[in-house]
């Protein structure tokens, strides 16, 4: 990272100009930056709360902008690129694992029933009733007891 690039990262936490950055980061004084081997660290503070929507979007846009404004590789920590990192992370599990166990599941009710037909049924039945299952279960906690809906997807939350 060149002195340009980190002229740029103040300008884009609202350190430059009188705050005219975006200003999603705390306007405190920046720490000053530090170098080693050739690895710059900077340090900043999200104005909103780390486990935020708010905060979470500007972790995103931070990541974007410096990915695309400055050479070579960056990487955006704290508690709130954790928890981008986790839901990501859960979301392509999701979607590869759950398929994947229910074709060995399938293939293995095949070879045991010695059938084609009653494995497959087996399986809908299944996942049918594990959706019906999840609908009554947010109809009673979102509808009848007013829970609020999940804003972030979980493992076996509808998103």
């Amino acid at each position: 990272m060149r002195s340009r690039d980190l002229l740029w990262f103040g300008y884009w936490c609202g350190e430059r100009h009188g705050g005219g950055g975006r200003g999603r980061i705390a306007g405190a004084a920046p720490a000053a930056p530090t170098v080693v081997d050739g690895n710059v660290l900077l340090q900043g503070t999200l104005v909103a709360a780390a486990d935020s929507d708010e905060a979470m979007e500007t972790v995103k846009a931070l990541r974007s902008d410096l990915a695309s404004a400055v050479q070579g590789a960056v990487a955006v920590g704290g508690t709130t690129a954790t928890s981008i990192d986790t839901i990501a992370a859960s979301i392509r599990d999701r979607t590869l694992i759950i398929p994947v166990v229910l074709v060995v599941i399938t293939l293995i009710l095949m070879a045991l029933l010695r059938s084609v037909l009653a494995p497959v049924l087996l399986i809908l039945t299944t996942v049918l009733s594990f959706g019906a299952i999840m609908g009554v279960a947010a109809l009673v906690f979102n509808g009848l007891l007013g829970f609020p809906v999940p804003t972030r997807p979980y493992l076996y939350a509808a998103s």
